[in-house]
């Protein structure tokens, strides 16, 4: 019984196994468009804020405009920041103490504004936005619970027996006279009994804080957006006695005032561009090892791109080397390449992380579109030169008809004459040199130049 177990064993220890991926991650920056639709605008003013900390509020978002690294919360990794824009002076914030000027007392409506405010308006903040908006007094739930465990304790319990005598006698005249005799006897029984004791008591406290903005056209006047914000701020502490507890918690206007940074970000970001954190998730093999190194631990995000492009082009059909391309040319914003990679490792095997890098191509495309017709200088990021196989961009390629195990045959003159040059398996990417009727000079990877039938190409 022994042997049939270990032999099949000891078989598929024989056997070649394929070769594995690991998961590879790393986090890079990339730069968001605004949660609004926002029109191309030159400027920002912040004005008019009020209700509860409206002037704490009001100050914090212009902080919030002018922070430079505002969204990234991460010192690793790296970004596309450099080459794409001089961040933050895109949208330069005016001073409130000019808008005041400008617009004396005038109190903004919530239906944006007059004709006389963007007469006025019109000299200081050309095309701009303003935001303004009201702060709500903060809302907060304490939730209580409590630490307990049992103990064994001696419960002392009196009990009291009462007893009653009853007493019939008949006097002379035959009638009877009852006598009633009620006795009660108290004693003590002691017991050891197992009960809850609380040893801890704590409270989780919440503060939730909102703050009812609008964001202005001043060329048209109109209101762009309008959005309540919210932002939390929580605490919790314990001790064996409640009252304590109720003496350390952070008190809810503390908590909430510390709530407003994190209320003016997220109020920033509605309408000005920000950096946002991603995760890539990279598949590291013996093919795409190299690629994958020079990426996660020498940061060098387009020199990887260009690697992974020229290794897909050397063996097409390897499905990892396509992804990794993919993925990192779309973080280089070059779309419609990542997605002939995301097609062409489809193709080879459809695997469910090839929805994350549709996600992420379809993503970066759309922040990548809005941020340019807003006017930012967007543009895809220039890639080194690795591995000594990547076409030109300017250079026109075509592939090889079929699968893998098709193999078609280049011909060192046109017409199927000549020597074979080489032979290339369906899904080969070969560039063109010149075309002859049905028959097309190509280059493949590794430099071998020769004619192909137009019916062995896709």
């Amino acid at each position: 019984m022994r042997r049939l177990v270990v032999l099949p064993l000891a078989l598929a220890l024989l056997l070649p196994a394929p070769a594995l991926a690991v998961r590879a991650k790393k986090k890079v920056h990339f730069l968001r468009a605004p949660r609004f639709e926002m029109p191309a605008f030159k400027s920002i003013g912040v004005v008019g804020v009020n209700g509860w900390f409206g002037e704490q509020m009001e100050s914090a978002i212009v902080t919030a405009l002018l922070d430079k690294e505002r969204g990234l919360g991460w010192t690793e990794g790296l970004g596309p920041e450099d080459p794409i824009l001089a961040w933050p002076n895109h949208f330069p914030v005016v001073e409130r103490s000019r808008l005041d000027v400008v617009l004396g007392e005038k109190e903004l409506g919530t239906s944006g504004l007059t004709s006389d405010m963007r007469t006025a308006l019109a000299p200081l903040m050309e095309a701009g936005v303003l935001i303004t908006g009201t702060m709500a007094a903060p809302v907060h739930q304490d939730i209580w619970d409590t630490e307990s465990e049992t103990e064994e304790v001696e419960v002392v319990k009196e009990e009291t027996e009462t007893s009653v005598e009853v007493d019939i006698e008949e006097d002379w005249w035959g009638d009877e006279e009852v006598t009633v005799t009620v006795k009660e006897t108290t004693k003590e029984t002691v017991s050891v009994e197992e009960i809850e004791v609380v040893t801890n008591w704590c409270l989780d406290r919440t503060v939730m804080l909102s703050f009812d903005m609008r964001a202005i056209d001043v060329a048209t006047g109109r209101v762009l957006a309008a959005e309540t914000v919210r932002a939390s701020n929580s605490d919790y502490e314990c001790s064996e006695i409640r009252e304590n507890v109720l003496e350390s918690i952070v008190p809810v206007e503390s908590l909430a005032n510390d709530a407003v940074k994190t209320l003016a970000i997220r109020t920033a970001n509605r309408v000005a561009p920000y950096w946002g954190t991603m995760k890539l998730v990279l598949e590291r093999n013996k093919k795409t090892k190299d690629g994958v190194v020079m990426f996660t631990k020498g940061d060098d995000l387009t020199g990887a791109a260009a690697w992974m492009d020229a290794q897909s082009k050397a063996d097409p059909y390897d499905d990892w080397l396509h992804y990794n391309a993919g993925l990192l040319l779309a973080s280089t914003y070059r779309f419609d390449a990542a997605q002939e990679h995301l097609k062409a490792a489809r193709a080879i095997k459809d695997r469910r992380i090839y929805v994350r890098l549709e996600r992420l191509i379809r993503d970066l495309r759309a922040d990548f579109d809005r941020l340019k017709a807003m006017g930012l200088p967007m543009r895809p990021l220039d890639l080194g030169v690795a591995g000594g196989g990547s076409a030109a961009a300017t250079e026109e390629v075509v592939t090889v008809r079929g699968g893998k195990k098709r193999m078609s045959s280049i011909y060192s003159d046109g017409g199927g004459v000549g020597s074979v040059v080489a032979k290339v398996p369906g899904g080969m990417t070969l560039t063109v040199l010149s075309e002859r009727g049905k028959w097309i000079q190509v280059r493949t990877f590794d430099g071998k130049e020769g004619w192909i039938s137009v019916d062995d190409l896709r």
